[in-house]
Protein backbone atom coordinates (compact mmCIF):
# COMPACT_ATOMS: atom_id res chain seq x y z
CA UNK A 1 0.00 0.00 0.00
CA UNK A 2 1.11 3.51 -0.65
CA UNK A 3 1.34 6.22 1.98
CA UNK A 4 -1.44 8.09 0.14
CA UNK A 5 -3.75 5.05 0.31
CA UNK A 6 -3.00 4.66 4.02
CA UNK A 7 -3.71 8.34 4.65
CA UNK A 8 -7.00 8.13 2.74
CA UNK A 9 -8.00 5.03 4.69
CA UNK A 10 -7.10 6.63 8.04
CA UNK A 11 -9.04 9.80 7.17
CA UNK A 12 -12.14 7.78 6.29
CA UNK A 13 -11.86 5.58 9.40
CA UNK A 14 -11.63 8.64 11.65
CA UNK A 15 -15.01 9.82 10.30
CA UNK A 16 -16.79 6.56 11.12
CA UNK A 17 -18.62 6.88 14.46
CA UNK A 18 -18.71 3.12 15.11
CA UNK A 19 -14.94 2.64 14.79
CA UNK A 20 -13.54 3.64 18.16
CA UNK A 21 -9.94 2.57 17.56
CA UNK A 22 -7.79 1.58 14.61
CA UNK A 23 -4.19 0.42 14.41
CA UNK A 24 -1.81 -0.47 11.60
CA UNK A 25 -0.49 -3.93 12.40
CA UNK A 26 2.12 -6.36 11.10
CA UNK A 27 1.29 -9.72 9.57
CA UNK A 28 -1.14 -10.76 6.84
CA UNK A 29 -3.64 -8.03 7.77
CA UNK A 30 -2.91 -4.32 7.54
CA UNK A 31 -5.28 -2.76 10.08
CA UNK A 32 -7.11 -3.79 13.22
CA UNK A 33 -10.34 -1.87 13.83
CA UNK A 34 -12.18 -1.88 17.15
CA UNK A 35 -15.93 -1.53 16.79
CA UNK A 36 -18.60 -1.50 19.47
CA UNK A 37 -22.01 -2.83 18.45
CA UNK A 38 -25.22 -3.55 20.37
CA UNK A 39 -25.60 -7.00 18.82
CA UNK A 40 -24.80 -8.96 15.66
CA UNK A 41 -27.48 -7.21 13.63
CA UNK A 42 -26.01 -3.85 14.57
CA UNK A 43 -22.53 -5.13 13.69
CA UNK A 44 -23.80 -6.27 10.28
CA UNK A 45 -25.22 -2.78 9.72
CA UNK A 46 -21.88 -1.20 10.68
CA UNK A 47 -20.02 -3.63 8.42
CA UNK A 48 -22.23 -2.94 5.41
CA UNK A 49 -22.77 0.79 5.86
CA UNK A 50 -19.41 1.94 7.20
CA UNK A 51 -16.56 -0.55 7.11
CA UNK A 52 -17.13 -2.05 3.65
CA UNK A 53 -17.44 1.49 2.24
CA UNK A 54 -13.94 2.48 3.41
CA UNK A 55 -11.44 3.15 0.61
CA UNK A 56 -8.73 0.63 -0.28
CA UNK A 57 -10.43 -2.41 1.30
CA UNK A 58 -9.26 -5.65 -0.31
CA UNK A 59 -10.80 -8.08 2.17
CA UNK A 60 -12.36 -8.13 5.62
CA UNK A 61 -12.03 -10.52 8.53
CA UNK A 62 -14.14 -10.24 11.69
CA UNK A 63 -13.10 -11.44 15.13
CA UNK A 64 -15.29 -11.26 18.23
CA UNK A 65 -14.34 -11.21 21.89
CA UNK A 66 -16.12 -14.13 23.55
CA UNK A 67 -14.72 -13.76 27.04
CA UNK A 68 -12.58 -10.86 28.21
CA UNK A 69 -9.77 -11.96 30.51
CA UNK A 70 -9.37 -8.47 31.92
CA UNK A 71 -11.55 -5.45 32.40
CA UNK A 72 -10.82 -2.11 30.73
CA UNK A 73 -8.77 0.14 32.95
CA UNK A 74 -10.59 3.23 31.75
CA UNK A 75 -13.98 4.03 33.21
CA UNK A 76 -15.97 4.14 29.97
CA UNK A 77 -19.73 3.74 30.05
CA UNK A 78 -21.19 2.39 26.82
CA UNK A 79 -24.70 2.08 28.22
CA UNK A 80 -25.85 5.51 27.01
CA UNK A 81 -23.26 5.97 24.29
CA UNK A 82 -24.61 7.60 21.10
CA UNK A 83 -22.53 5.06 19.17
CA UNK A 84 -24.80 2.26 20.31
CA UNK A 85 -28.16 3.95 19.82
CA UNK A 86 -30.45 2.73 17.01
CA UNK A 87 -30.63 4.77 13.84
CA UNK A 88 -33.70 7.02 13.65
Amino acid sequence: HTRKAGDEFAAAVSKSPAIVEYNMISGKLDYLLRVYARNLSHYEEILQDQISELPHIGSLESLFVLNASSQPRLNISLENSPLLQPKP
